[in-house]
């Protein structure tokens, strides 16, 4: 058994080099064995053929059984239309698991916007359906779940897109985030105080806000001192 002199690391005895390190094996009590086969393939292989469609299948058809149990109870024992609510929340579920099955390429920006509008589609449908009316059930869709859910929509579409853009590292990617949520409760309360029937006015969010800013400072700091950056790495051993 030989270990390489450089990094320590344990060496196969098929290994002309360290694989980690690169340094050259020298050990005369182990000659390389130039016979033996490799622990890894030397050259890079195809990748396995996708197969995320085929997933996607099979998860609509485990989730058509629910739909039709939900469809022939309502059907056979009545009781008016409750089966729209199980079918929509089993439909949603698929949209949101099957989209980045089905997706080719990484595309999060068109997957995140389709998620929000299955969500807003959803939400509509047991407002419309929802027993008081759907006068009432426009009332807290339009003031309350469309702007939250548009809110929090743009809250994951900003970063997502801005750091797809830019490839920031981690504490500049860390104090994006702090920001990005702090506006996005900001945003909630908002939408909150609207449903409410109260004047826009900020009574908690401000407080989550001025901590993310605070934070988000902080790591931008870390982030422009090398000195810095080195000694938390020393210290906390990352």
């Amino acid at each position: 058994m030989s270990y390489c002199v450089n990094c320590g690391v344990e060496l196969d005895r098929t290994a002309a080099c360290c694989a980690l390190c690169g340094t050259e094996v020298c050990n005369p009590s182990q000659p390389v064995d130039m016979t033996a086969p490799k622990p890894f393939p030397e050259e890079m292989q195809p990748p396995p053929p996708n197969n995320r469609p085929l997933i996607a299948g099979l998860l609509a058809a485990l989730l058509s059984l629910p739909v039709l149990v939900c469809l022939v109870t309502n059907l056979v024992f009545g009781g008016g239309a409750w089966s729209v609510y199980p079918i929509g929340g089993i439909v949603l579920f698929w949209v949101l698991t099957a989209g980045p099955l089905l997706s080719r390429k990484p595309r999060p920006v068109p997957l995140i916007a389709l998620d929000a509008f299955a969500v807003l589609v959803y939400l509509f449908v047991i407002a419309a359906l929802g027993g008081q009316g759907l006068i009432v059930g426009l009332h807290w869709y339009l003031r309350l779940a469309l702007p939250i859910v548009v809110v929090v929509a743009a809250a994951t579409l900003f970063p997502v897109a801005y750091l797809r853009r830019y490839r920031a590292d981690g504490l500049v990617t860390s104090a994006i985030l702090f920001v990005d949520a702090g506006l996005a409760l900001v945003g909630i309360e908002l939408a909150l105080s609207f449903f409410a029937g109260h004047p826009f006015q900020l009574s908690w969010s401000w407080i989550v806000l001025i901590s993310c800013l605070a934070m988000s400072v902080a790591l931008l700091i870390i982030d422009r001192s090398p000195h810095l950056l080195a000694e938390l790495r020393r210290r906390l051993h990352v």
